[in-house]
């Protein structure tokens, strides 16, 4: 009886060694997932899940020099250059001719002939004589070539005689007021009068 309930006792023993080593061997549970909750909710222990965010790169473009600001190193392109003071002085001569007045002017294109249509730069009228002395004051486009013209006019304002500086064209740039003195014109006659530029008279 004694040796039945000593292998009991040991039959025991082994079944509970076997079944602390199933328990030991067993996996631990996965863990639990944080509980996600709507943002501005309230309560203890709640965990809020956060994404994950992407770096967005970005790409800086050199400004151009036309969209920096005043003060930058780089003049703007549609900076406007101050013009040219140029004072022509002389004499017109006419010899032989009869007229009212001479009309004297600084214009930007060759005047061997009087044109139809005149845009001086700047333009005198005065008196006729022999000689006829004359001050043209001109403001021009800098870096600009003018022509110094002159022409005789009867009571009628009709061309009866003209002539062109022999040493045209000049040079128009630079800062302050350019001079060019001692300008002598001499007039040729026409063979009939007839009529003045448009635009050459004020």
């Amino acid at each position: 009886m004694s040796r039945f309930v000593c292998v009991a006792a040991g039959v025991a023993a082994l079944a509970t060694l076997l079944g602390c080593q199933e328990k030991a061997k067993a996996p631990p549970p996965p863990p639990r997932p944080p509980h996600v909750v709507p943002v501005g909710a309230r309560g203890p222990h709640l965990v809020r899940r956060e994404l994950p965010v992407k770096a967005k790169v970005l790409k800086i473009e050199p400004r151009h020099p036309e969209q920096r600001g005043a003060d930058a190193s780089v003049p703007s392109k549609g900076h406007a250059e101050p013009p040219v003071d140029v004072k022509v002085m002389g004499a017109v001569h006419a010899r032989g001719i009869k007229a009212q007045q001479v009309v004297v002017w600084v214009g930007g294109e060759d005047c061997t002939k009087v044109p139809e249509h005149a845009s001086p730069f700047g333009r005198a009228l005065v008196p006729f004589a022999d000689p006829a002395r004359f001050a043209v004051q001109v403001a021009a486009p800098q870096r600009s070539t003018g022509f110094v013209c002159a022409a005789a006019l009867d009571g009628s304002n009709r061309v009866v005689a003209e002539g062109a500086w022999e040493k045209n064209p000049i040079k128009m740039s630079g800062t302050g007021e350019i001079t060019y003195g001692r300008v002598e014109l001499s007039l040729q006659p026409n063979k009939s009068p007839r009529p003045v530029a448009r635009g050459l008279l004020p």
